[in-house]
């Protein structure tokens, strides 16, 4: 249903340069038709590029690029729509969007959003999500992401206790 290209890099490694990523969204129909529920599945291969030398035994080599899979997520759903934000694969599926990070070669989840109607496209900009659903809407969502600080944030200071309450004395007759 989608075809994307990615620039991702690994969590775990920081400081690896980004790596070049295909991904492919699908949708698998039951045999029942139409009618009957859906699944997918999201798949991202990598781009290597491999050392191959030319035909006919002339000397030299050449890059030729190999795509190997190297993450596969179910769904419940048709994947409508794979995007990239930032480090993040944003992953439409039904009438819900998922934030993953590759991590350790996995999909770890960030954030979701649960709408009412199935979305069809998204589109990146800047920190910003448009995303279309089936009944011709269209809505804007905001990302944030959080500062990851290599300093530990300062405790609180206690709060002073509260003064006890003098006990009412009993009326005298």
């Amino acid at each position: 249903m989608c075809v994307s290209l990615f620039w991702l890099r690994d969590a775990e490694s920081k400081l690896a340069p980004p790596r070049p990523f295909v991904g492919v969204g699908t949708c698998d129909v039951s045999p029942d038709g139409e009618h009957a529920e859906a699944s997918g599945r999201a798949l991202l291969f990598e781009i290597k590029h491999v050392n191959r030398s030319k035909e006919g035994g002339a000397k030299g080599e050449t890059m030729k690029p190999m795509l190997s899979l190297k993450l596969e997520k179910k769904f419940s759903g048709p994947v409508s729509a794979l995007v990239q934000l930032h480090n993040y694969v944003v992953v439409a599926y039904g009438a819900k969007i998922f934030v993953y990070e590759l991590n350790g070669g996995k999909f770890a989840p960030h954030a979701f959003f649960d709408g009412a109607i199935m979305t069809l496209d998204m589109v990146v900009v800047k920190d910003y999500l448009l995303f279309s659903d089936f009944s011709k809407g269209v809505r804007l969502m905001r990302v944030r992401r959080r500062l990851h600080l290599a300093l530990p944030r300062p405790r609180p200071r206690p709060r002073p206790r509260p003064r006890p309450r003098p006990r009412p004395r009993p009326l005298s007759s």
